[in-house]
């Protein structure tokens, strides 16, 4: 089970090796052809090197990401897999989808979607 539950047209910000173009993202999985990345996003937040992919903590500060709109929301299971995110034992995991605001460049709540 994916919780919260991803519907067609949701949005996603990727931060890491999701974003559009990067090395090292999810094989088998077709971003371009289940979605459409929409352009580059800011939201709150620290990040951190985690060696060879990033992680974010929610606190003061701005991070960047590209917003993407998920179709297909098939593929939701494809990404949590690959992020690791586990439903069952969310405090045992390194990533966990949650909901964040999506930021202007002065900092102002333009949309909601998911951190993943």
């Amino acid at each position: 089970m994916i919780a919260p539950p991803v519907s067609a047209g949701d949005h996603f910000v990727f931060y890491g090796l999701l974003k559009q173009g990067m090395q090292g993202g999810p094989k088998g999985v077709d971003l371009e052809r289940h979605g459409q990345f929409l352009g580059p996003c800011r939201f709150k937040g620290a990040m951190f090197d985690m060696g060879a992919y990033p992680g974010v903590v929610r606190q003061k500060g701005i991070c960047h990401g590209m917003l993407y709109r998920l179709d297909h929301p098939r593929i939701a299971r494809q990404l949590d897999a690959f992020e690791g995110v586990r439903t069952d034992a969310p405090s045992k995991a390194l990533y966990r989808r949650e909901k964040v605001s999506i930021l202007d460049d002065f900092g102002c709540r333009l949309t909601v979607a998911s951190l993943t």
